[in-house]
């Protein structure tokens, strides 16, 4: 509904239309990164990066090198960050299609002392742009930050691959009338933000 180069009044009159014919509004807010070497400087400083990113290899995994074996991976280490199987198995399927076909890839971390997955993520890639497009990390490791682990080594890959945007999500941080927020959105919330991140906002109606 918005246009792209927001002129700085189409939120309020997106308002107004939607109010005029009795349909709901609302914003969401989303979490962009302008992809640089900057960015990923600034992520690298920060704590949770250069005191836990020795506990992991991190590695990318993409085309033909998504196995069968790295799906059903996802798929299990996903339903156990979850507390349980909320979706269909051929939903994993297609997502690992997507990076088989060249459209995105995996991230992974392996704990250097036990050589478990201790997370994964994927990143979905078009036209020069990239998105956050789902992540999972095993509940045993979760206080050692791995979430961040995979952003940095993500934006790493984005910059290789001359993506310039990564789009990391809405907030989920915030309870809305559709949605309710959960202990695990705030530690995606946190595994974003502390990378330079623009604000952008959409309306839905």
């Amino acid at each position: 509904m918005i246009p792209p180069m927001n002129q700085g009044n189409e939120t309020e009159r997106v308002a107004r239309v939607a109010s005029e014919h009795n349909y709901l509004y609302f914003p969401l807010s989303f979490h962009e990164v302008n992809v640089s070497p900057n960015a990923l400087e600034a992520a690298r400083t920060h704590y949770d990066y250069k005191h836990f990113s020795s506990f992991f290899t991190i590695t990318v995994t993409t085309g033909s090198e998504v196995t069968d074996v790295l799906e059903e991976t996802y798929f299990k280490l996903h339903t156990k960050d979850a507390g349980g199987q909320f979706r269909s198995r051929l939903s994993y399927k297609k997502q690992a299609d997507i990076a088989r076909q060249g459209m995105g890839f995996y991230v992974v971390a392996r704990h250097n002392e036990s050589s478990n997955v201790a997370g994964m993520a994927l990143i979905n890639c078009y036209k020069g742009a990239a998105y956050y497009n789902s992540v999972a990390v095993d509940p045993v490791f979760q206080k050692l930050c791995v979430g961040y682990q995979l952003q940095c080594r993500a934006i790493e890959e984005l910059l290789r691959r001359g993506i310039l945007l990564y789009d990391l999500g809405s907030r989920e941080d915030i309870s809305t009338w559709h949605a309710l927020t959960s202990e695990k959105s705030v530690a995606l919330l946190v595994s974003r933000i502390n990378f330079p991140t623009i604000n952008r906002v959409t309306s839905t109606i």
